[in-house]
């Protein structure tokens, strides 16, 4: 009671001139906060964060309708350090019309007598509820996006100001959530782009054909068991799938010429990395991507300098080269091609550590070792 009176007296001492500028300041904070996020769930992480501090609430959970439009998805978090609450729940039907297709916030003074949200949305949420405000969060077409929600413990904790400027904030999540929703969509469609590509370069050999994939498959299990960020794994298999891009100006003599290459062969079919970097260089890639022409074509590289394309040597070589030389190896050992069967994985596995260190990044090799069990995890990277 303590709690809602001092919010209440507060209100009743702020002027017009005073909730104006609260809410351009409100809105100003609010709005350099949104402009980096790009994903979901940096959006739940936000509100989590940011909304309950604005109205000095217990909690804010933003609740998000999945596709199939029975469903929402949500991170309910609180100002104290602990984690978020992620929780999936169906509402009833009719609630669900109460609550997506209103144009205004419901405001409830006393949560306890609001029969028509209560069952629903009650049991989810993580404290005792006095009050709380339920605002539609749009999106582009006809159907919200889902709803924020800003709770206190005790009843008549929310003020008509505080309505209007939860409704406002719910527009900017709509406008982000829409912003992020498409760069989703256009990462997924260069990604698939690029699978596209690499699948296509590995039907140019039928007998490797899944190469790609499996690069791919021990890459991101080796940055993973490293302890890099999911970005970084999103990275390495971006990579897998353009490495190979440069083999298009190779002859198909050369890629399914019977019996061992001789040593002019050889150095014909190294050209391919170089060719690789050249067709990247012209793509304009984003931030997370932006050293992928550089880096993608270099996966043959060695810690010694005996690799290609640049002859990369010790500290020259950057971890993610590192990670794509064991998985290109293991992989290229393992898997038939026209000049010799695929060997067994654990006679691949003592080819590297027999390279180790001289060739191959002890970490990597121990990484590849512990996804396959048959090592230990390696300690993660600095």
């Amino acid at each position: 009671m303590t709690h809602v009176l001092a919010k209440q007296v507060t209100s009743a001492l702020i002027g017009e001139q005073d909730l104006g500028r609260r809410f351009a300041d409100t809105w100003a904070q609010l709005s350099r906060c949104l402009m980096p996020i790009t994903t979901i769930n940096d959006l739940y992480a936000l509100v989590g964060k940011q909304i309950p501090s604005v109205f000095d609430s217990e909690f804010a959970a933003l609740l998000l309708l999945d596709s199939d439009g029975v469903h929402f998805s949500s991170n309910i978090h609180n100002q104290s350090d602990q984690p978020g609450i992620s929780c999936r729940f169906r509402l009833e039907s009719d609630v669900r019309q109460h609550v997506l297709q209103i144009s205004r916030s419901v405001l409830i003074n006393d949560w306890q007598s609001e029969t028509s949200v209560h069952d629903a949305l009650l049991c989810q949420m993580p404290c005792d509820m006095g009050s709380a405000m339920i605002v539609p969060v749009p999106s582009e077409g006809p159907v919200n996006n889902g709803l924020l929600i800003v709770a206190d413990g005790c009843a008549g904790g929310f003020s008509t100001f505080d309505a209007d400027l939860c409704v406002n904030i719910g527009l900017q999540l709509g406008i982000s959530i829409s912003a992020a929703k498409h760069d989703a969509a256009q990462h997924r469609q260069f990604f698939t782009f690029a699978s596209a590509m690499g699948r296509a370069l590995d039907a140019r050999d039928a007998v490797t054909n899944s190469h790609s994939v499996n690069v791919a498959n021990y890459a991101v299990a080796i940055g993973l068991l490293l302890g890099l960020e999911d970005r970084h794994q999103q990275w390495l298999k971006l990579a897998v799938m353009l490495q190979d891009i440069g083999k298009i100006g190779m002859p198909d003599r050369l890629l399914s010429k019977a019996g061992r290459l001789d040593s002019d062969d050889y150095e014909q079919i190294k050209k391919y990395a170089a060719y690789t970097r050249g067709i990247l260089s012209q793509v304009e890639f984003t931030d997370q991507y932006r050293d992928m022409a550089v880096l993608a074509a270099t996966g043959h590289e060695r810690l010694d300098g005996s690799g290609y394309p640049d002859g990369l040597a010790g500290t020259q070589v950057p971890l993610k080269t590192r990670i794509l030389a064991v998985a290109n190896l293991v992989t290229s050992l393992t898997e038939p091609c026209c000049h010799r069967p695929g060997m067994p994985l654990h006679t691949a596995v003592s080819i590297l550590d027999d390279l180790v260190p001289g060739q191959l990044d002890s970490r990597c090799v121990a990484a590849l070792k512990a996804f396959l069990g048959i090592g230990p995890l390696p300690r993660t990277a600095a």
